[in-house]
């Protein structure tokens, strides 16, 4: 917050300065927090925000050890993109507005992950969205940006709304926000889950959770929402916006009913084969990563849905993820903003299609390295911190089935299927990697391989090579790498060895469902072993096979053609379902225009006559039967005042007339 006040009171040359140091200030306070109370109990700040009748309302402040690690990854991706960012948008001139979106996007996901009420969490979660359309919407002098903004922010505010159903039902039922309070009301009473909260409300709290994550099928903003800078892409992706629905989910896992943990297998398993397909055709480097977040995030719900650790092994995924994929769309920055700076005549030369890349390796030797650690990484090849999380998702996902493999034998799909999705993976991360920084084959019309060989153009090509040694491009990269490797989280090798890595530490106190996890490990363990090495053969066959599969491939030319045949483009399929959808949105929109014409405001017009001539009667009614028992008690009233004044006009004979008046009276009375 000092950081985005210091932006608009100090002169802008300090901007970058001032982003870098409130990024690694949150960074460094983070750190030393989790360093003080890591492994301790949580913290809770009560704040009393609102009293209606007997219910108090707070928007306190709970961090336990997830939230407290899950923070300070989010503070260090985001100081890593600020960082990236300086030397990424040193042209632009509108920096200040950037990283003020920038510091605000994080503020407000930092508040989402230490909510403890769903009140300040469906805030911050609406503020999250906010500066995600600020952010996708940055270069506003683009038509797609405000399209693909937009797009986002009308398919969120759908799933919010679905999310805000949902929410208030767990109220109606527990009679409180607290998430804390929730959790312990509904694992205390057995069963409560399946027995008294209606299924639409289950339904929507997972549902709601699909947009941001982009599952299916909300998942049609995710790809457009590319043209937003690099850097804003890296964080998306990376640790913020996409991760909220993967934190919600898991937050809410313990008090799943089984039937809702089985959908959520469905969706993730659906999405990460949908994405996966979609990666494959993409020409466009970040439309390739957004498909691949696509997938990715399709194995986290997927994970969370298995129960068992499987929930566990999706965030632990999530954090994996969270390095390897902010390092390939930096890298995809680094590459961008070095073509960028070529100016090709003559030709219609696109920095962000990989068709016209190749032999970049030479070039950048930097950025090649690091991007094919992190593709490593994102495959799943051993000694990478990918190999150890998606293996762990796979194994579960095998032993998910043998579950209910007596009862529902097809089960068996969503492993197998899983594992097509990791080939799959395979094959579109080799073929990247290929036409990015080895293909010179002139078949794909290589544009940038013909630039450089033209002898005039050595002062370019040196101003790219220049690029890939910046500090403030490489260190981000560098640092990524890191925990690309499988050592960062303490292991090398094995899914289940007796290496215990540090991050499960963190991560038990949120177990789905301990009676299955005790019979999993204690009736089941003779089967670990065997489905790790099932689950690895596997892999590495399908890995091995996919880069046999690019290295013939790239020898014809369908290898660089395939991608434009539209009915096999799954981003065709997507733009035309969004067009559906809007054109479905503009027919409802219509037909409740006319309804409401003819129906509703006919209505309204005779319900208007009725209470005119309604109001007319109450008019006449109070003019002349109200006020003329008012005006005949005021004449009556003035009538016995002027009848008894004539007793008191000191008139002897008056006295004399009615003394005999009142005995005549009296005597015929009595």
């Amino acid at each position: 917050m000092i950081s985005i006040l210091a932006h608009y009171t100090l002169p802008k040359k300090h901007t970058p300065i001032i982003a870098v140091t409130g990024s690694i200030l949150l960074f460094v306070l983070i750190l030393i927090q989790n360093i003080l109370f890591l492994g301790k109990k949580p913290l809770y700040i009560p704040i009393n925000w609102l009293q209606v009748g007997q219910t108090q309302i707070d928007i306190g402040l709970y961090a336990d050890d997830f939230a407290r690690i899950f923070g300070l990854l989010v503070a260090f991706v985001s100081m890593l993109v600020v960082v990236f960012s300086v030397f990424y948008m040193e042209e632009d001139t509108q920096q200040r507005r950037y990283f003020v979106y920038l510091h605000a996007f994080t503020l407000a996901m930092l508040g989402l992950i230490w909510a403890n009420s769903l009140i300040l969490m469906y805030i911050c979660w609406e503020l999250v969205g906010l500066f995600s359309y600020f952010l996708i919407s940055f270069w506003y002098h683009k038509k797609e940006a405000i399209q693909a903004s937009r797009q986002a922010f009308w398919v969120n505010k759908l799933a919010d709304s679905i999310l805000l159903l949902g929410i208030f039902g767990l109220f109606l039922q527990t009679n409180t926000f607290q998430l804390s309070e929730i959790l312990v009301f509904y694992q205390k009473i057995p069963n409560i889950s399946d027995k008294h909260l209606h299924d639409i409300f289950w339904y929507a709290l997972v549902i709601g959770a699909f947009a941001k994550s982009a599952q299916f099928p909300l998942q049609i903003w995710l790809p457009n929402a590319m043209t937003a800078p690099t850097p804003v892409s890296a964080l998306l992706h990376a640790s913020t916006m996409v991760t909220v629905g993967i934190y919600w989910l898991y937050r809410i896992s313990p008090i799943l009913p089984a039937h809702i943990q089985f959908f959520l297998v469905l969706v993730g398993f659906f999405t990460a084969f949908l994405g996966a397909f979609g990666a494959i055709f993409q020409k466009d480097i970040k439309k390739m990563l957004a498909y691949s977040t696509m997938s990715q995030l399709g194995y986290m719900v997927c994970a969370i849905g298995l129960a068992f650790e499987g929930g566990n092994a999706g965030i632990f995924h999530l954090f994996t993820h969270a390095f390897f994929k902010a390092g390939l769309f930096l890298g995809a920055g680094t590459i961008i903003y070095a073509l960028h700076s070529l100016y090709i005549k003559n030709t219609n030369f696109d920095p962000q299609d990989m068709l016209q890349m190749g032999n970049l390796w030479r070039y950048m030797p930097y950025t090649a390295v690091c991007m094919t650690i992190f593709g490593g990484a994102l495959i799943g090849l051993p000694l990478t911190s990918g190999f150890l999380s998606k293996e762990q998702i796979l194994v579960h996902a095998w032993f998910w089935a043998s579950q209910y493999e007596k009862q529902l034998f097809w089960v068996y799909f969503v492993p197998v299927g899983l594992q097509i999705v990791g080939f799959m993976t395979a094959f579109y991360v080799f073929r990247g990697l290929f036409l990015i920084f080895f293909s010179n084959n002139q078949k794909c019309g290589n544009t940038l391989e013909n630039f450089i060989k033209n002898p005039e153009n050595a002062h370019k090509i040196a101003e790219i090579c220049k690029i890939d040694k910046y500090y403030f491009s490489i260190i981000p990269l560098f640092l990524l790498v890191i925990g690309s490797f499988g050592v960062f989280f303490g292991q090398f090798w094995g899914v289940f060895g007796t290496t215990k890595l540090w991050i499960f530490n963190f991560l038990n106190e949120n177990q789905s469902n301990s009676k299955i996890l005790v019979a999993f490990t204690a009736e089941s363990a003779k089967n670990l072993h065997f489905l790790e090495n099932l689950v690895l053969w596997i892999s590495m066959i399908s890995i091995f096979l996919a880069l046999i599969f690019v290295y013939f491939s790239s020898k014809k030319s369908w290898f660089y053609t395939f991608q434009d045949k539209k009915y096999l483009n799954i981003e065709f399929l997507f733009a035309n379902s969004w067009q559906y959808f809007l054109q479905t949105f503009k027919k409802l929109c219509q037909i409740t225009f006319i309804f409401e014409q003819k129906n509703i405001d006919k209505f309204f017009v005779q319900s208007a006559k009725i209470y005119v001539v309604f109001s007319h009667i109450i008019a006449w009614f109070d003019r002349y039967v109200v006020d003329g028992f008012v005006h005949l008690g005021i004449a009556l009233v003035r009538f016995l005042g002027i009848f008894f004044s004539n007793f008191q006009k000191g008139n002897a004979q008056n006295y004399v007339f009615w003394a005999f008046v009142f005995f005549l009276i009296i005597r015929w009375l009595f």
